[in-house]
C-alpha cells in the first residue's frame, strides 16, 4: 500500500485501490499471498464393478502456490472381464505413476498388483489447479481422465459441446480422497460416482464451508499457507461445475473461436463470492476470468493464465482454443460459508459479439442489484444488452469502518461513514472502473487501447448525496500504460501516467503537484477547469482537471481532456495506451448516503 506521498507501508493483505492523483496520492494494491488450492475432481462416471472392474486413482498431495495436486479419478474398465478390484492394487504415486498395460500391468511407483488380465486401463487423473490471489480462493481443477468405460455416462449438451458434465469440491486433507468438504446435493457423490438429477440440464447444487485457520485444530494448510495467507485454501477450494468439450475424456473438440460466453442460471450465497469462468486445455493449462456474469461476451485477451494469481498476464491465443477441453465455472470460498442453489450452465456461445457499437454517446444500463459489504471487495455489473460489463469495487484502503456500497444498476450509494484520519490518508475510494485492474477484468471495454486511435470517449457521471464539499471529491481517475499488457499492480508502471477530472475543488484537499493552468475550457465540457500537474511524484506523472464551478452531473468526450495532456505534455503521450477509466468518490470522512447516480464510459 503507497500512502499519499508514495512511501510503502503495509496494511490489510487485500486489494486495494486509492485515487492515483489526490494531494500526492498514487494508488496502490495489496494483493493476497501465497493462496493455493486442491482439491478432488470427481469421476462423472458409474464405476462397472462385476463386469470388468474399475482402477480408482487416488492423488498425491497437494502443491502449493499454483502447482498440481496429484492425479484423480477413475482409471477406466479393463477389457477382461473379472470380479471387483484388486484389493492389493495401491494408490498411485503423487506424480501420477502410469499403468503398465498387458499381463497383470502393475501400478507404477507405489500401488500394487492390478488383478486382471490384459487390458488397457486408460489414463488417470489430471491436475487441480490451485488459487489464492484475489479472491483468496482456490478455483479447483479439472476431472480426472476415465479412459474407455463403457458405462452409463453423465451426457449433457451445451451449446456447441456435447460432453460428460462433472463437478469437483474440496476435499478434508486437501489430496484426492473423497471425503469432501464440499458438500453437494446435485449431483449426489458416492465414491467416485456423481448422480446429477436430470441429464437435461447440466445443475450444481452446493454448500462451501468457510475458510478456516491454518492453527485450527483439524485443517490442514499447505506450508505457503502456514506462514503466507493462514487459511486452508488447500483443502477449502470451492466447488466447480463443468462440461468436457467431447464425449471422449482429455480429446479436445477442435473449434478455434475468438471469443466465448456461458449463460448460467441460479443463485451464489453471499454475492461477493463470484463465478469464475475457466477453459482448460489438453495440456491440463486453465485460462480464467474473474468475477464472470452470465451472457457475457469474453475475448481471448481477457482469459488469462491462472487468473488467480494477479501477477499472472499471459492470455489465451487464438490456436489454442482449439485445445479446450473442458468449461468450467468455478465458485471460491470465501470468509463466510456459501451457497451454491441451482447453479445451471443453460448455454455457451461462440464468436459473439464482444463490444458495443461505436457511438458519441454513452448509455450503458444495468438492472443488476446487490450489496458490497467487505473492506476490498468487487461486483462485477453486467449492462442490459450483456455484451459489456463494469467492475464495482469497494476499495477502502485505509481505515475501514464497515461502510457498504448498495448498488441499482450502474449506480451506487454509501452506506456508513469514516472518522478523518488525516490530510495525506484518504480511508478510501469506492468506485466503479472498465478495463482490467489486478485480475478483475471488465467484459467489451476496448481497453488498452493506444491514445493515437483513440476517437472518442463518450462518459456519464452523475452524484448527488452532499451538499458541502469538505472531506472528499467525485472523480475520474484515468491510468494509461507504457504496453497494452493489462495493470497487475497498484499503479500504471514505468512510462505510465494518470489523469484525474474533478467536479469540484474541496475546501479542504488539492490535487497532486501544483497548478499549471487557471482556467481552461475543454470542448464539450461544461465551465472552465484549473489544471494541477505533478511531473515527478509517486509512481507516475499526474495531470488533474479541477472544475472551477461544481458539477453535479457532466456528459463529455472524455477524449478531449486526453488530446489537451497530450497536448500541453501532461505526462500523458500518444504512445501510451489508455488501460483503465475509474469514476468514484474519494472520501476523507464521513459523508453517508453519498451517491453515484450514473456512470457510464465507452472507448471507441
Amino acid at each position: 500500500m503507497r500512502n499519499r506521498h508514495g512511501q510503502v507501508q503495509l496494511l490489510l493483505a487485500a486489494a486495494t485501490l486509492l485515487a492515483a492523483c489526490s494531494g500526492n496520492n498514487s494508488g496502490t494494491f495489496q494483493q493476497v499471498p501465497g493462496g493455493a488450492g486442491g482439491g478432488t475432481a470427481l469421476s462423472s462416471y458409474t464405476s462397472p464393478v462385476g463386469t470388468g472392474g474399475s482402477l480408482v486413482g487416488q492423488g498425491g498431495a497437494f502443491a502449493p502456490n499454483g502447482g498440481s495436486s496429484g492425479l484423480v479419478g477413475q482409471g477406466g474398465a479393463a477389457t477382461t472381464p473379472v470380479s471387483g478390484i484388486a484389493t492389493s492394487g495401491g494408490t498411485i504415486a503423487a506424480t501420477g505413476g502410469s499403468k503398465a498395460t498387458g499381463n497383470g500391468g502393475t501400478v507404477a511407483t507405489t500401488g500394487g498388483t492390478k488383478a486382471t488380465t490384459g487390458g488397457t486401463v486408460a489414463s488417470t487423473g489430471g491436475t487441480v489447479a490451485s488459487t489464492g490471489g484475489t479472491t483468496g480462493a482456490a478455483t479447483g481443477g479439472t476431472k480426472a481422465s476415465t479412459g474407455t468405460s463403457t458405462a452409463a455416462q453423465n451426457i449433457f449438451t451445451v451449446g456447441p459441446f456435447t460432453g460428460a458434465g462433472w463437478v469437483a469440491g474440496g476435499t478434508v486433507d486437501g489430496t484426492s480422497s473423497t471425503a469432501l468438504l464440499t458438500s453437494f446435493t446435485n449431483p449426489t457423490i458416492s465414491g467416485t460416482t456423481q448422480t446429477f438429477t436430470n441429464l437435461t440440464n447440466l445443475c450444481m447444487s452446493a454448500t462451501i464451508p468457510a475458510l478456516q485457520s491454518c492453527s485450527a485444530a483439524g485443517v490442514t494448510c499447505s506450508a505457503t499457507e502456514k506462514t503466507a495467507a493462514s487459511k486452508n485454501y488447500s483443502e477449502d477450494w470451492g466447488g466447480e461445475l463443468a462440461i468436457n468439450t467431447t464425449t471422449t475424456e482429455g480429446t479436445p473438440k477442435g473449434t478455434a473461436f475468438s471469443n466465448i460466453a456461458v449463460t448460467y442460471t441460479g443463485t451464489v450465497t453471499p454475492a461477493s463470492a463470484p463465478v469464475r469462468l475457466q477453459l482448460q486445455l489438453a495440456d491440463k493449462s486453465v485460462y480464467c476470468y474473474n468475477g464472470y456474469s452470465s451472457g457475457l461476451q469474453i475475448a481471448l485477451k481477457d482469459l488469462v493464465l491462472n487468473c488467480w494469481d494477479t501477477a499472472s498476464t499471459t492470455t489465451l491465443s487464438s490456436a489454442n482454443t482449439a485445445n479446450v477441453t473442458s468449461v468450467q465455472l468455478s465458485v471460491a470460498s470465501g470468509a463466510a460459508a456459501v451457497t451454491i442453489a441451482n447453479l445451471c450452465m443453460t448455454n455457451i456461445v461462440l464468436d459473439g459479439s464482444t463490444g458495443p457499437v461505436t457511438t458519441t454517446t454513452c448509455t450503458d444500463t444495468s438492472t443488476a442489484a446487490n450489496t458490497l459489504s467487505g473492506q476490498t471487495v468487487y461486483a462485477t455489473v453486467a449492462t442490459t444488452n450483456a455484451s459489456k460489463s463494469y467492475i464495482l469495487q469497494s476499495n477502502w484502503w485505509g481505515t475501514y469502518s464497515s461502510q457498504a456500497e448498495a448498488y441499482s444498476g450502474l449506480s451506487f450509494t454509501v452506506n456508513g461513514a469514516g472518522t478523518f484520519v488525516n490530510a495525506a490518508t484518504p480511508l478510501g475510494y469506492p468506485s466503479f472502473f472498465i478495463g482490467s485492474y489486478v485480475g478483475n477484468t471488465s467484459a467489451g471495454s476496448n481497453l488498452p487501447k493506444l491514445v493515437s486511435s483513440l476517437t472518442t470517449v463518450p462518459t456519464v457521471y452523475q452524484w448527488s448525496g452532499s451538499t458541502d464539499v469538505s472531506h472528499f471529491n467525485a472523480s475520474y481517475d484515468v491510468w494509461f500504460t507504457a504496453s497494452n499488457a493489462k495493470v497487475t499492480a497498484g499503479n500504471p508502471g514505468s512510462g505510465g501516467a494518470y489523469l484525474m477530472v474533478w467536479m469540484f475543488m474541496p475546501s479542504d484537499q488539492t490535487p497532486r503537484g501544483s497548478m499549471v493552468e487557471a482556467s481552461v475550457t475543454i470542448p464539450g465540457a461544461p465551465g472552465t477547469f484549473q489544471v494541477w500537474y505533478d511531473a515527478s511524484g509517486g509512481s507516475a506523472p499526474c495531470v488533474s482537471y479541477v472544475a472551477n464551478s461544481k458539477q453535479s452531473s457532466m456528459s463529455f468526450d472524455l477524449n478531449e481532456f486526453i488530446k489537451h495532456a497530450v497536448g500541453k505534455s501532461y505526462g500523458v503521450k500518444n504512445t501510451q495506451y489508455l488501460s483503465i477509466v475509474f469514476g468514484g468518490f474519494e472520501i476523507w470522512a464521513g459523508h453517508n448516503g453519498l451517491k453515484l447516480d450514473k456512470f457510464c464510459a465507452q472507448v471507441n
